[in-house]
C-alpha cells in the first residue's frame, strides 16, 4: 500500500499530474453548474415564482350601442394561478367585408365593385373567366353577359377581363383591382 501512495504522490507532483488535478476540478465544477442550470430552467413554475394574473380585468370603454360587450371568464387552475379567456372581440383574420353582398345604386344598378375576378382558364383554346357575383362563381367567355348584370365581357387577358357597361369600359384584375375608362 505504501508503494501506491508513493507513486500517487510522485504522479501528482509531476506537471502531468498537476494538469490532471486542475482539469478534474474544472470538470467537476462544470458538471455542478450544468446540473444547477438544468434545475433552474426546467423545474417548471412554482407558486412563489409563477406568473401572476390579476383577478379582475379592466376592459377599455367601448361604444355599447355599436359593439358587443366582451365577456371575461376566469377559471381557477391551481393555488396562485388562473386561466382567463376573453370572448366577444372581432377575429382579426376575418375579412371586413363579405363577398356575398351586392352593391347597388339607388336606381338599382349593379356597381362594378360587386364583381370579383376569381380566375382565368383556357378551355378548348378559348379563354374563360370565373367571376364572383351575388354569392356564386359565374364562368363567362368573351361576348357573354355576367349573370343578371348589364356588364358584358369584351375580352379576357392573362390576368384581367375587359367589361363593357353602356359606353364605359372596365378592367377587372385577378389582384382584385378595377379600372374604369370612358369611350
Amino acid at each position: 500500500m505504501g508503494g501506491i501512495l508513493e507513486k500517487l504522490k510522485q504522479f501528482l507532483s509531476s506537471p502531468l499530474g498537476k494538469l490532471v488535478v486542475i482539469g478534474g476540478g474544472v470538470f467537476i465544477i462544470f458538471i455542478f453548474f450544468l446540473i444547477l442550470i438544468f434545475f433552474i430552467l426546467f423545474r417548471g413554475p412554482s407558486p412563489e415564482m409563477g406568473v401572476k394574473v390579476p383577478k379582475t380585468t379592466v376592459l377599455p370603454e367601448e361604444k355599447k350601442e355599436e359593439k358587443e360587450e366582451a365577456v371575461v371568464t376566469v377559471t381557477p387552475l391551481n393555488e396562485g394561478y388562473e386561466i382567463f379567456t376573453i370572448e366577444g372581440f372581432k377575429d382579426p383574420f376575418k375579412p371586413l367585408t363579405s363577398e356575398e353582398t351586392t352593391e347597388t345604386t339607388p336606381t338599382g344598378e349593379v356597381q362594378i365593385s360587386s364583381l370579383l375576378l376569381k380566375g382565368i382558364k383556357i378551355v378548348e383554346g378559348e379563354p374563360q373567366a370565373e367571376i364572383f357575383y351575388n354569392g356564386e362563381v359565374l364562368t363567362v367567355q368573351e361576348g357573354d353577359q355576367i349573370g343578371d348584370t348589364p356588364y358584358r365581357v369584351l375580352s379576357i387577358g392573362d390576368d384581367w377581363v375587359k367589361l363593357l357597361y353602356g359606353d364605359e369600359t372596365y378592367y377587372l384584375y385577378l389582384s382584385g383591382g378595377v379600372e374604369s375608362y370612358a369611350k
